[in-house]
């Protein structure tokens, strides 16, 4: 009785005892050089430099769908370089004031600067009770289209900030913007115990907003894997719907402030049952978020504008 219990007890903490890495998986081996010249390829036409925007940009009613906005990972890390200057063994409080005050007149990007509106274009998704963010709906039966917008709330703090469960520190509207994952990697994983397995590792960043809170996105906001209330509905023939809603973007306008970038961190260790360690660095562009617009990726009509959406209508043509 006392073996098969030892046993069971051995077996159990071979299943959730975490791995460490002991083999690394060979390098590929590198191709070998091309033998040829490859052909010359014409030089891409360089991109306009970004401007500063205006809300002015939504009074015709449309954005031009081949409009990028800013590119969330430049903007973010221009900040961080602009933001987090470090203060020298030898330099005097007031060189070093001096010094800040001067990278923060640089411009971030473009020729925009850290005082001005930043214009950033997301995916608008399709619903999902068990996700939040911008979404769409659609009912073929009484043909109407629903657009949700439902920050998620997060705890964010300085570069080396990892949540606790339980923390006191207050919650943010974030809007999540685009993610950068890198390849997954495997390498050999053993515990304590000597049991050895091939554990896949997941690295990668999340861009995002964060504000205090959005405060023309009105109400308590909407708990994970909840049937979530509509903030926008209006009429949309199958037809159209078909075309225009998988085509949705999303144009979040937003005006940074001190301390401009806040981060999170997650990590989750490999298992026997789940040989999977995954390590997420969030990055979030701290400020005020001035508007919100859905629009058609295919034409760019404006659908909806948060705040000053106009009242329900039929889109036909």
């Amino acid at each position: 009785m006392k073996k098969t219990l030892a046993t069971a007890l051995v077996l159990n903490l071979l299943a959730t005892t975490t791995y460490a890495q002991t083999k690394p998986h060979a390098k590929p081996t590198p191709k070998p050089a091309a033998t040829q010249k490859e052909a010359a390829k014409p030089a891409e036409k360089a991109e306009p430099a970004l401007q500063p925007f205006s809300l002015d940009s939504f009074s015709s009613g449309k954005i031009d769908p081949k409009f990028s906005g800013a590119s969330p990972a430049t903007v973010i890390t221009a900040l961080e370089g602009m933001a987090n200057l470090k203060k020298g063994e030898f330099e005097s409080t007031a060189d070093f004031n001096s010094r800040q005050s001067a990278a923060l007149t640089k411009k971030v990007v473009g020729n925009v600067g850290i005082d001005d509106l930043f214009p950033f274009i997301a995916k608008v998704q399709k619903y999902h009770e068990c996700q939040n963010g911008i979404m769409y709906r659609y009912d073929a039966d009484t043909a109407q289209a629903s657009f949700y917008v439902e920050p998620r709330t997060e705890v964010l703090g300085g570069p080396d900030y990892r949540y606790e469960p339980g923390s006191d520190m207050p919650r943010m509207d974030t809007l999540e913007l685009a993610r950068d994952y890198e390849k997954n990697r495997t390498y050999t994983g053993s515990n304590a115990y000597g049991a050895e397995t091939t554990v896949t590792e997941s690295k990668g960043v999340i861009y995002n907003i964060a504000a205090d809170r959005i405060p023309f996105i009105a109400g308590p906001r909407a708990s994970m894997c909840k049937d979530k209330a509509p903030r926008f509905s209006f009429k949309m023939e199958p037809s159209i719907a078909a075309q225009e809603l998988p085509s949705l973007r999303a144009l979040i306008v937003v005006k940074p402030k001190t301390p401009y970038v806040k981060y999170s961190f997650f990590h989750k260790s490999p298992t026997r049952d789940d040989p999977k360690e995954l390590n997420v660095m969030t990055k979030a562009l701290y400020g005020d978020v001035a508007k919100i617009v859905i629009y058609s990726g295919n034409t760019g009509q404006i659908y909806a504008q948060f705040p000053d959406t106009t009242t329900d209508q039929a889109i036909k043509n």
